[in-house]
């Protein structure tokens, strides 16, 4: 790393970038901070700009060793400076509206008479290199400080540097471009005033455009918050709404379809013995409606499997992978570990439903010969992982009018989960989710087959 790049990082470390506008309080204390930074930067640029350019005294002044003398101690005491303004940074950034007129004005100060005194010994007013003392003035305009301030600092560095230069020279006071200088110097001066007061007053300006979009950027976080927050308690009412549903539909295909389906049984036997020779066709409906009660179970543990209620979470699983297991050509892997107290209903009955969509999607779409099934409810936390071998796909990829990943994530989310995606083409999905669980729930009794 270059000597500019070490200078750039010890900065940087010790004297961190000014805090954001809500942060800092206020524009006085902000305003403050970035001062201080600009000062020590500017301390540090001289002396490392010093230490750069001290072998070229010699290419400058070949034949006068009095004027290298004086700039090398001149070189020195910029390095010193900087050093010194580097250590005193974290003290000033404590107490930076302090430090601006005591600290910044003593620094200026230093570094203006040095100057002044390292030109004196070049040469007197009348030769070029005095003239680069015009440009003392403009090192202030950078700093952020207000009108009175800036008036105060500014005078510190030019009569500083003027100080410096005629107090170690008294002789060139007997100059006759004195009136000539003061004429310039005033007019320098006034000019950095004005730039440098141009400066702070775009700074403020800039800083209350930040704060005011802070404050609304602040603002829509917080609707966009809410927002969610009320879109995931939608989404959970309609989950609840659909179970209800299901749980209503349910019930319905299990009382009323069984009791036609018993009657029409029923029929069936009275017709059997009313006419035996239509047995065997009467006997082949009788097989058709063993066939309906069949069909009419699925549906109704499709809609409301009352194995949760008789089994709990861990039978319901253990019994529904089995039926999937038999019906498809996937082979399926289970590996169940639930502890009790069972999970509530409502997380229950969220694990089940997610169980049945992962594996569907899996056996549906994604190809696979086998799928891992993992449920673990363990100290307060319910883990449900879904592992295929089939074709995999991009999730950033999926296209509009796919819903099913996106209700389950809102639904996890809802109940205060957390979902995990994981799959790229051709390596397979991994489908994990976990769920806090927050107290148990009883097992009720499956209802009665009216069959």
């Amino acid at each position: 790393m270059s000597s500019e790049g070490t200078w750039r990082a010890a900065i940087t470390r010790t004297i961190p970038a000014p805090a954001e506008p809500l942060e800092a309080g206020s524009f006085e204390r902000y305003a403050a901070l970035v001062t201080l930074r600009h000062g020590v930067m500017m301390c540090v640029a001289f002396g490392l700009g010093a230490l750069l350019l001290w072998p070229t005294d010699r290419l400058l002044f070949p034949a006068r060793p009095e004027v290298r003398q004086a700039f090398g101690v001149w070189r020195l005491e910029l390095i010193g400076l900087a050093v010194a303004a580097v250590a005193l940074a974290p003290t000033g950034r404590r107490w930076p509206s302090l430090v601006i007129i005591g600290g910044v004005g003593s620094f200026a100060l230093l570094l203006a008479a040095s100057a002044g005194r390292a030109l004196a010994a070049a040469g007197g007013p009348d030769e070029a290199w005095f003239h680069t003392l015009y440009v003392v003035p403009l090192a202030v305009f950078p700093l952020s400080v207000s009108l009175v301030p800036r008036l105060l600092l500014t005078a510190l560095a030019t009569g500083g540097c003027m100080a410096g230069y005629f107090l170690s020279q008294p002789r060139y006071l007997q100059a006759p471009e004195l009136p000539t200088i003061a004429v310039a110097l005033v007019g320098t001066t006034l000019v950095a005033i004005l730039i440098g007061h141009s400066h702070f007053r775009l700074l403020r300006t800039a800083f209350e455009q930040r704060v005011q979009l802070a404050v609304r950027a602040h603002a829509l976080e917080q609707r966009v918050a809410e927002r969610t927050a009320s879109l995931r308690r939608l989404t959970d009412h309609l989950e609840r709404s659909r179970e209800q549903e299901r749980q209503r539909m349910g019930r319905d295909l299990h009382d009323e379809l069984a009791q036609l389906l018993t009657a029409m049984r029923l029929e069936l036997r009275l017709a059997q013995r009313a006419a035996p020779e239509q047995l065997q066709p009467l006997s082949r409906l009788d097989a058709i409606v063993d066939q309906m009660f069949e069909a009419k179970e699925r549906l109704v543990r499709a809609l409301q499997p009352a194995e949760l209620d008789a089994l709990g979470l861990a039978g319901a699983v253990r019994v529904w992978v089995a039926e999937v297991d038999e019906r498809s050509d996937v082979e399926l892997a289970l590996a169940l570990e639930v502890e009790p107290p069972e999970p509530p209903a409502d997380t229950a009955i969220a694990a089940f439903r997610m169980l049945q969509e992962g594996v569907t999607n899996a056996i549906r779409h994604a190809d696979a010969t086998r799928i891992d099934v993992e449920l673990v409810c363990r100290g307060g936390v319910l883990r449900l992982v879904i592992t295929d071998d089939g074709v995999g796909f991009d999730p950033r990829a999926v296209s509009d009018g796919h819903f099913g990943l996106l209700g389950v994530r809102e639904r996890v989310e809802a109940l205060g989960g957390e979902m995990v995606l994981d799959s790229a083409p051709g390596k397979g999905t991994r489908f994990a989710l976990s769920l806090r669980v927050t107290g148990s729930a009883p097992r009720m009794q499956a209802p009665p087959d009216p069959r």
